[in-house]
């Protein structure tokens, strides 16, 4: 499993998983050989807000389900500026 946050501010989550199973045997006086393979993957991605400190995100896994902590940048004092009209 891999997580990214790209420049533009989005996560990108991506999944692979691979399963190979072997069976040797004999039956009916014919021997056999039997592979099975399996391939998936999966990916998501999900715009964050500007608000977010990408540096300080965590994910964990707790019994299958993906736990993804996100950080708010703490809130800087308000930009915005009272204007007179003269």
């Amino acid at each position: 499993m891999e997580l990214d946050v790209d420049p533009d501010n989005v996560l990108h989550i991506t999944t692979a998983k691979r399963d190979m199973r072997e069976d040797r045997g004999e039956e009916g006086g014919w021997r056999y050989h039997r592979q099975e393979r399996y391939a998936a993957s999966s990916s998501r991605s999900v715009q964050l807000p500007r608000n977010v400190d990408a540096s300080g995100i965590s994910a964990r896994v707790d019994n299958g389900v993906l736990r993804v902590l996100i950080p708010k940048l703490r809130e800087q004092a308000s930009s915005r500026k009272r204007i007179t009209v003269a």
